[in-house]
């Protein structure tokens, strides 16, 4: 395989890696690696031809960068992409494959083209300008939104879809001061309080998307996930009290009783008490006002 970077038209650098001939494996995995390490100067600066090893026909036109190789393979190198853009604005991994950044472009698509996720992206990308939160996979449905110090990282589930990653892009922007907590500490207090808006967003995006495919199911297979459902009692879609509900009434279901979406979060894991085994729940947020980044950024919904 041999890279050719150039610029102004001209061969500024080039290199070559030499696999076994009929090695479709190794090409591959060649090509994938090559991918990753030319991914950066495809998106933002350089003009770069890729050929692999035997399959130079088809070359493809991407906004000025001629890709010719390996192709019909997720991240192989004829699929090298210049369309990851929105992933790349606010996201980083320097080692993480195109076929995994191609992912997150498609269900940032998604998530844009949705009334309240097109803001809560915009909100994002003023919070923390170009590519200050850390993106990556792990095995499973799982997503996960992890906060230490000044790094953010969010970890995809590989069987999530939209919804979850709708759900941890809610937790980094409930992370910042217009979303409420401006430390590590103010969010961690009221860990549940976050983690219930987040799981409503996510219904809510669930029900506006009848083509995601939620790893909740219809949100009743569990009592959590009935919990959240049964919000839509006393919440609306865009994060207001329903007509004819208190606060009084909002409160006494978030967190009064066993089966209250507080003590449900609870019972899943020991991330919800702090190490004196106090509920993280916030009770000075008084029942609507634990949606208000929901209402924020649902004004077009």
């Amino acid at each position: 395989m041999r890279v050719n970077q150039y610029e102004n038209g001209v061969v500024i650098a080039a290199a070559s890696f030499f696999g076994q001939e009929g090695d479709e494996i190794a090409q591959q995995e060649t090509a994938d690696k090559m991918q990753e390490l030319l991914s950066d100067i495809v998106f933002y600066k350089h003009k770069v031809a890729l050929r692999a090893l035997g399959t130079e026909n088809n070359p493809t036109q991407l906004d000025g960068v001629t890709v010719t190789g390996t192709s019909g393979g997720d991240g192989g190198a004829g699929s090298l992409a210049s369309g990851i853009s929105d992933a790349k604005k606010l996201f980083k991994n320097a080692t993480m494959t195109v076929k995994n950044w191609e992912k997150v472009e498609e269900m940032i698509k998604k998530i844009k083209n949705d009334c309240m996720g097109g803001e809560l992206f915009k909100s994002l990308e003023s919070s923390f300008g170009i590519n200050q939160i850390n993106i990556q996979f792990a095995p499973g449905t799982k997503s996960t939104f992890d906060w230490n110090g000044n790094n953010r990282t969010i970890t995809l589930g590989t069987g999530a879809d939209s919804d979850s990653f709708l759900h941890e892009m809610l937790h980094a922007y409930q992370s910042t001061s217009d979303g409420g907590n401006a430390t590590t500490a103010t969010f961690e207090k009221a860990l549940i309080n976050n983690e219930i808006e987040s799981r409503y967003a996510e219904y809510t995006y669930w029900k506006r998307h009848p083509d995601v495919v939620s790893i909740h199911g219809d949100w009743t297979g569990n009592e959590v996930g009935r919990s959240i459902r049964e919000l839509n009692r006393y919440v609306t879609p865009k994060g207001t009290i329903v007509t004819g509900i208190s606060n009084d009434a909002l409160d006494s279901y978030l967190f009064a009783g066993n089966n209250s979406p507080q003590a449900l979060l609870e019972n899943v894991g020991s991330i919800y008490r702090d190490k004196n085994g106090k509920s993280r729940y916030d009770y000075s947020r008084v029942g609507v006002d634990n949606f208000k980044n929901i209402n924020k950024l649902s004004k077009k919904c």
